[in-house]
């Protein structure tokens, strides 16, 4: 799994995995972001002005990586803490 590092959010207890079923990898703004991506950017680039839009860049770039098995299945969830409820944006 990889999330927002919000310590508000504890993504295993809203998913149901239990202890050992899945890495998490926090970080700011659940970004997956590679080493390639900071080369020409500033911080201020990265930034999450839309995130579902950033979700679903993800998940694409996730999707496409040549390093990741074809068997593994790539998804995109919203958390909203107000409302404690899980949507799926990208499935």
């Amino acid at each position: 799994m990889i999330t927002c590092i919000d310590p508000r959010v504890e993504p295993a207890t809203i998913l149901g995995v239990e202890l050992g079923e899945a890495i998490t990898l926090r970080n700011a703004g659940g970004r997956f972001v590679t080493r390639f991506d900071y080369d020409d950017k500033t911080i201020a680039d990265l930034a999450v002005v839309e995130p579902a839009e950033a979700l679903r860049n993800d998940v694409g770039l996730l999707r496409r990586s040549p390093q990741l098995s074809s068997h593994v299945k790539v998804s995109g969830h919203r958390y909203d803490l107000k409302t404690g409820l899980l949507t799926t944006l990208v499935d």
